[in-house]
């Protein structure tokens, strides 16, 4: 919901000094927009990796309960905005079809998860950044572009891994995709 808005929520804690306690601090706060003003590229000491899978199945054929013209068989296509429909947006050589089989799911059941599935196969771009000297939240957007095929991509960051080994700290960061 605050994403939607441009906000992320941001949980701190908080020790008053002089006092052997503290809380904890929960409120909505901006997302940085770090895409604009820091892009990661491989011409600094970034180590970074993009993928951009472009094989991807656009036209899923689910098939759930019952037998022969009984069988309920539903038709799930990706629009041009990457999300899940009914409607074709790609054909001829630029539609790429698959089955999915689930033979006990009813309708509503097929097409729930369906779409999940289908969204797992579809074309899709994510970026992998190591990068050090900035402290990220989740909410935040990081960007990069890869200068041999040109790619560029902004995505949210999603989960913040904080590691201790040895005694050094890591912070290792996912970004939208990277599931």
């Amino acid at each position: 919901m605050l994403s939607t808005q441009g906000y992320r929520l941001q949980i701190s804690y908080i020790e008053p000094e002089n006092l052997d306690y503290g809380y904890v601090s929960i409120r909505a706060v901006q997302v940085k927009d770090y895409s604009e003003t820091l892009e990661y590229s491989q011409d600094g000491e970034v180590q970074f990796t993009i993928k951009d899978y472009r094989g991807g199945v656009n036209h899923l054929i689910c098939a759930g309960k019952g037998q022969n013209e009984e069988r309920i068989i539903l038709h799930l296509y990706v629009q041009k905005d990457g999300s899940v429909g009914k409607t074709p947006y790609y054909t001829g050589l630029e539609e790429n079809e698959a089955v999915y089989e689930f033979s006990s799911a009813d309708k509503e059941k097929l097409e729930e998860d369906g779409t999940k599935r289908l969204k797992e196969l579809q074309n899709y771009k994510s970026i992998n950044v190591n990068v050090e000297g900035i402290d990220l939240e989740i909410g935040d957007i990081v960007g990069g572009y890869e200068e041999i095929t040109g790619t560029r991509l902004q995505q949210p960051i999603v989960r913040k891994i904080i590691k201790i080994k040895n005694g050094k700290t890591t912070t290792e960061y996912k970004v939208k995709g990277d599931d």
